[in-house]
C-alpha cells in the first residue's frame, strides 16, 4: 500500500507567507498510485494544493495564498493517498461506459482479490491478527 512519502530536504518549513505567496510541496511515494493524491492543510485553516507535475512516483503540488486575512499558526500539510481506491480495486471489478458512467460492479473471485484489508475507517495502518 502506497502510504509512505518523503518530502525533499530543500525547504521543509515556511516561516511566513502573505497573499500571493506560492507555497510548493513535493513528495515521493513508495509505489505508483491509482489516483493523484489530495493535498491540503486542515488547521488552522484549510488550504488546498493543486498538482503541478508528476514524474514517476514524485509529485509536485502548489497553492498561491489568496488575498485577505489568513489564520496565524502552524500549518501541517497532509497528502491523502489512495487507500480507498486500492481497496476497491482489490475487491471488485468496475465497468464503465464510454462516457465514464458506472454500468457494472462485480466482486472479484477470492483468488483475484488483493490481500490488503482496511481495519479502521480512521486508522488506515490498523491490521487484523489471527489468534
Amino acid at each position: 500500500m502506497a502510504r509512505h512519502w518523503e518530502a525533499p530536504h530543500t525547504c521543509t518549513t515556511v516561516t511566513s507567507a502573505t497573499a500571493g505567496t506560492r507555497v510548493r510541496v513535493s513528495f515521493t511515494v513508495s509505489e505508483p498510485l491509482l489516483a493523484d493524491p489530495v493535498v491540503t492543510t486542515a488547521s488552522p485553516e484549510v488550504i488546498t494544493f493543486s498538482k503541478v507535475s508528476k514524474s514517476g512516483t514524485t509529485y509536485l503540488y502548489e497553492s498561491v495564498l489568496s488575498a485577505g486575512t489568513h489564520a496565524q499558526g502552524i500549518y501541517a500539510v497532509q497528502a491523502r493517498l489512495t487507500d480507498l481506491a486500492k481497496i476497491v480495486a482489490d475487491e471488485v471489478a468496475i465497468t464503465r461506459d464510454a462516457a465514464g458512467a458506472l454500468t457494472r460492479v462485480e466482486t472479484l473471485p477470492a483468488k483475484q482479490q488483493g490481500a490488503y484489508r482496511l481495519g479502521s475507517a480512521t486508522d488506515p495502518d490498523a491490521t487484523y491478527r489471527v489468534h
